[in-house]
């Protein structure tokens, strides 16, 4: 996920979780482009949600698997969701 969102525009030293909040379609694009491959279960962006990075952790984690299930249910794909 990392690396994926580092081609798509996240920057260096930026906090990846953060573009569930501000830049879904990101995450979005990075989830379609798994399925696309065939996957059939991809990874929320959550890798380093925690509370000791963010006060909203709850949030963060909820945005990131409603991303993950929308772009799911748009693709038409039979796949799952796991947390990272």
């Amino acid at each position: 996920m990392g690396t994926e969102l580092q081609k798509n525009g996240l920057k260096k030293g930026e906090l990846p979780e953060n573009l569930n909040i501000h830049s879904p379609k990101i995450v979005e694009s990075v989830h379609k482009s798994y399925l696309d491959a065939g996957c059939n279960i991809i990874s929320t962006n959550t890798f380093g949600a925690n509370s000791l990075k963010f006060q909203n952790v709850n949030g963060i984690i909820t945005k990131a698997v409603e991303i993950a299930k929308d772009t799911i249910k748009e693709s038409g794909k039979d796949a799952f969701v796991a947390l990272d």
